[in-house]
Protein backbone atom coordinates (compact mmCIF):
# COMPACT_ATOMS: atom_id res chain seq x y z
CA UNK A 1 0.00 0.00 0.00
CA UNK A 2 1.25 3.47 -0.82
CA UNK A 3 1.28 5.89 2.26
CA UNK A 4 1.90 8.99 0.89
CA UNK A 5 -0.16 11.49 3.56
CA UNK A 6 1.81 13.96 4.93
CA UNK A 7 3.66 14.12 8.55
CA UNK A 8 0.82 14.79 11.10
CA UNK A 9 1.07 18.08 13.06
CA UNK A 10 3.89 18.76 15.89
CA UNK A 11 0.65 18.90 19.04
CA UNK A 12 -1.84 17.41 20.44
CA UNK A 13 -5.34 17.14 21.25
CA UNK A 14 -8.45 17.82 19.04
CA UNK A 15 -6.24 18.96 16.07
CA UNK A 16 -3.94 15.72 16.11
CA UNK A 17 -7.12 13.30 16.57
CA UNK A 18 -9.03 15.06 13.23
CA UNK A 19 -5.69 14.59 11.44
CA UNK A 20 -5.13 11.06 12.23
CA UNK A 21 -8.78 11.02 11.05
CA UNK A 22 -8.27 12.58 7.70
CA UNK A 23 -4.99 10.32 7.05
CA UNK A 24 -7.35 6.93 7.55
CA UNK A 25 -9.95 8.94 5.92
CA UNK A 26 -6.94 9.46 2.97
CA UNK A 27 -5.94 5.94 3.23
CA UNK A 28 -9.28 4.37 2.54
CA UNK A 29 -10.19 6.52 -0.26
CA UNK A 30 -7.04 7.30 -2.25
CA UNK A 31 -4.33 4.59 -1.56
CA UNK A 32 -6.76 1.80 -1.53
CA UNK A 33 -9.12 2.82 -3.99
CA UNK A 34 -9.58 1.08 -6.87
CA UNK A 35 -11.09 3.51 -9.15
CA UNK A 36 -7.72 5.34 -8.66
CA UNK A 37 -4.99 4.70 -11.29
CA UNK A 38 -1.82 3.64 -9.24
CA UNK A 39 -0.24 6.17 -11.52
CA UNK A 40 -2.40 8.53 -10.20
CA UNK A 41 -1.71 7.52 -7.13
CA UNK A 42 2.06 7.73 -7.47
CA UNK A 43 1.73 11.23 -9.04
CA UNK A 44 0.10 12.11 -5.83
CA UNK A 45 2.57 11.04 -3.77
CA UNK A 46 4.90 13.19 -4.97
CA UNK A 47 3.00 16.19 -4.68
CA UNK A 48 2.39 17.67 -1.14
CA UNK A 49 -0.40 20.27 -1.93
CA UNK A 50 -2.17 17.57 -3.97
CA UNK A 51 -2.18 15.20 -0.23
CA UNK A 52 -3.20 18.16 1.39
CA UNK A 53 -6.11 19.26 -0.71
CA UNK A 54 -7.16 15.44 -0.65
CA UNK A 55 -6.79 15.24 3.33
CA UNK A 56 -9.56 17.86 3.29
CA UNK A 57 -12.57 15.68 1.99
CA UNK A 58 -14.89 16.44 4.63
CA UNK A 59 -15.14 19.86 3.93
CA UNK A 60 -18.33 20.53 1.08
CA UNK A 61 -15.98 23.46 -0.41
CA UNK A 62 -12.19 23.77 -1.29
CA UNK A 63 -10.82 26.03 -3.30
CA UNK A 64 -6.80 24.39 -5.14
CA UNK A 65 -5.20 26.88 -7.52
CA UNK A 66 -2.45 28.11 -8.76
CA UNK A 67 0.16 27.83 -12.06
CA UNK A 68 -0.16 25.48 -14.92
CA UNK A 69 1.68 21.93 -13.88
CA UNK A 70 0.33 22.54 -10.30
CA UNK A 71 -1.48 18.93 -10.14
CA UNK A 72 -4.89 20.78 -9.43
CA UNK A 73 -6.18 18.06 -12.83
CA UNK A 74 -5.11 15.34 -10.89
CA UNK A 75 -6.54 16.32 -7.85
CA UNK A 76 -9.54 17.34 -8.69
CA UNK A 77 -10.00 13.93 -10.98
CA UNK A 78 -9.42 12.25 -8.00
CA UNK A 79 -11.03 14.17 -5.89
CA UNK A 80 -14.09 13.44 -7.38
CA UNK A 81 -13.11 9.67 -7.73
CA UNK A 82 -12.24 9.18 -3.94
CA UNK A 83 -16.10 8.42 -3.09
CA UNK A 84 -17.32 6.33 -6.43
CA UNK A 85 -17.74 3.04 -4.02
CA UNK A 86 -20.66 4.71 -2.19
CA UNK A 87 -24.49 4.51 -3.07
CA UNK A 88 -25.87 8.02 -3.88
CA UNK A 89 -22.02 9.73 -4.48
CA UNK A 90 -22.41 11.93 -7.15
CA UNK A 91 -19.33 14.55 -8.69
CA UNK A 92 -19.62 17.68 -10.78
CA UNK A 93 -16.54 18.61 -12.33
CA UNK A 94 -16.60 22.23 -14.39
CA UNK A 95 -14.68 23.82 -16.59
CA UNK A 96 -15.08 27.42 -18.79
CA UNK A 97 -15.42 25.70 -22.02
CA UNK A 98 -15.23 22.40 -23.72
CA UNK A 99 -11.29 23.21 -24.90
CA UNK A 100 -10.58 23.21 -21.79
CA UNK A 101 -11.62 19.81 -20.85
CA UNK A 102 -10.72 18.03 -24.19
CA UNK A 103 -6.77 18.90 -24.31
CA UNK A 104 -4.04 17.15 -23.92
CA UNK A 105 -3.77 16.60 -19.94
CA UNK A 106 -7.32 18.01 -19.23
CA UNK A 107 -9.78 16.24 -18.03
CA UNK A 108 -11.04 14.24 -20.72
CA UNK A 109 -8.08 12.83 -21.45
CA UNK A 110 -6.85 12.10 -17.95
CA UNK A 111 -9.82 10.07 -17.28
CA UNK A 112 -9.58 7.62 -20.05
Amino acid sequence: MTTSAPSPPTTSGPLLNSWQQRVSEYYRTVDANPWIPQYVKDGIAANPRQRQFLLLSDLTEVFYGGAAGGGKTFATLTAAAQYLDVPGYSALLLRENFADLSQPGAWIPLSK
